[in-house]
């Protein structure tokens, strides 16, 4: 099955969220379907993590993300200045502002065009689990 970055993101909030609803009680009598199920889970969870990690840098979204991450404190520096009288910083504030948008809108682009791919197997785990 073939899931967006932006799917997959969701994905793994889902798959955490099955983890954590899971007693793992040792006196309960289900004991070790729960340990099973978390570890299976657990394994997807990473399998998936490996993969998104893989097609963002394939697909440059790490490149883009560290740029935007930059720019967040780049501009931070500048709104200081700004508000400090320092007017002549505006017009660079506003540009790396608008960068920041530009690349803003490259992330969640490619997040919706790049696609990887979640094994058969562990895409009958999650229907089995009712995550998909």
């Amino acid at each position: 099955m073939d899931i967006n970055l932006r799917r997959a993101a969701t994905l793994q909030d889902q798959i955490k969220q099955f983890i954590s609803d899971i007693s793992l009680d040792p006196s309960h009598e289900a004991f070790d379907i729960s340990l099973t199920q978390v570890e299976s889970a657990e394994r997807i969870l990473y399998s998936l993590r490996d993969r998104v990690g893989k097609a963002n840098v394939d697909s440059t979204v790490s490149t883009l993300l560290t740029r935007r991450v930059q720019l967040n404190n780049i501009i931070s520096r500048y709104e200081r200045l700004v508000r400090q009288g320092k007017t002549e910083f505006k017009d660079n504030l506003s540009n790396f502002r608008k960068e920041r948008v530009n690349i803003s809108e490259q992330i969640l682009e490619l997040n919706i065009s790049t696609n990887i791919t979640l094994p058969e197997e562990d895409e009958e785990i999650l229907i089995s689990y009712h995550i998909l």
